[in-house]
């Protein structure tokens, strides 16, 4: 059977920081008794987020596994994560005599469900079977909506360099043109990787591949945290700037052509790898977007004709 009966438990100690933080990331509501107004008798029913939550589960869920069903239900070590969790729910709501299931995504345990009631004496077994059956149902519930997340991530992500690719980058630039305020700037990065053509020519499209990486790795190491990498097309990427000024936007831009100027790319026999780089800063709110990137563009092409290696802001 894929079903095994849910496992009775009692209060147990845990800071309160902690055991709050899981229970109230999946509920979203401060049960009564939280709030110092008792709970009522009839149980209480709690879907807890495990560890860091959704985040994790999307993580797991990429891997679009299909499980055996000894897999789906790991047995022991399931149950006494679904125990822990209620014992952090117990400790801080004051709840006691709970039954715990746990909730599964791709053979991870991902969180409980929890139930609580006041009334002291052993659960009916078939109220072990009913949690038993929601869990189940529950987790299939959360392995579709990871599977679709995951999905949604696969399409907007550049397989090769693992960066945000050119739809992604043109969805972002159309949503955020659609809330800029008053005094926004944005500011948009064109990165070309200089004679990239003779580095396929002679070492092949296999080490080409890797260059890319390498150089998508250079980019994303060196740009702001609040700024979008993506890879463009072909050898070109492009980095949206979050609120810069011309000349944060010009050593953001000196900032990437010095971080692939220093790859170490001697295992794959290349060297002396470049970057060209044109820069573009809104100059004002009503510019569109796609009006700074062929301005960024322009510039990149006058640092192509001005000898490559360098940046030019347009």
């Amino acid at each position: 059977r894929l079903l095994r009966p849910p496992v009775a438990v009692g209060p147990g100690p845990l800071p309160a920081a902690l055991a709050l933080a899981a229970a109230g990331a999946a509920s979203g509501v401060v049960p009564r008794a939280a709030a110092g107004v008792p709970a009522r008798p009839r149980a209480i029913a709690s879907v807890v987020s495990w560890a860091t939550g959704i985040g994790a589960a999307s993580r797991v869920a990429a891997r679009q596994a299909r499980l055996r069903p000894a897999e789906r239900f790991p047995g022991a070590g399931a149950r006494a994560i679904a125990d822990r969790l209620a014992l952090r729910v117990g400790a801080a709501f004051g709840l006691k005599y709970m039954l715990a299931a746990p909730l599964v995504a791709n053979g991870t345990v991902v969180g409980a469900v929890v139930l609580s009631r006041r009334t002291p004496g052993t659960w009916p077994a078939s109220s072990e079977r009913l949690l038993a059956v929601s869990a189940v149902e529950a987790s299939a519930a959360l392995n579709r909506a990871l599977s679709h997340q995951a999905a949604e991530a696969r399409a907007s992500t550049d397989a090769l360099t693992g960066l945000p690719n050119r739809g992604y980058f043109d969805e972002f630039c159309a949503l955020l043109a659609r809330r800029r305020r008053a005094d926004d700037a944005l500011g948009v990065l064109m990165i070309d990787i200089d004679r990239f053509k003779a580095v396929n020519d002679a070492h092949g499209h296999v080490v080409g591949d890797e260059v890319l990486r390498a150089v998508g790795g250079a980019i994303a190491g060196a740009i702001r945290e609040n700024d979008v990498p993506a890879r463009y097309g072909g050898e070109e990427f492009a980095v949206l700037l979050r609120n810069p000024t011309r000349v944060d936007a010009t050593e953001v831009g000196e900032r990437v052509r010095e971080a692939v100027a220093r790859l170490d790319l001697e295992r794959l026999r290349v060297s002396g790898l470049s970057v060209s780089v044109g820069v573009a800063v809104s100059e004002s709110v009503d510019e569109p977007v796609r009006d700074l990137v062929d301005r960024a563009d322009t510039a990149l092409y006058r640092a192509k004709r001005m000898g490559r290696d360098r940046v030019v802001a347009g």
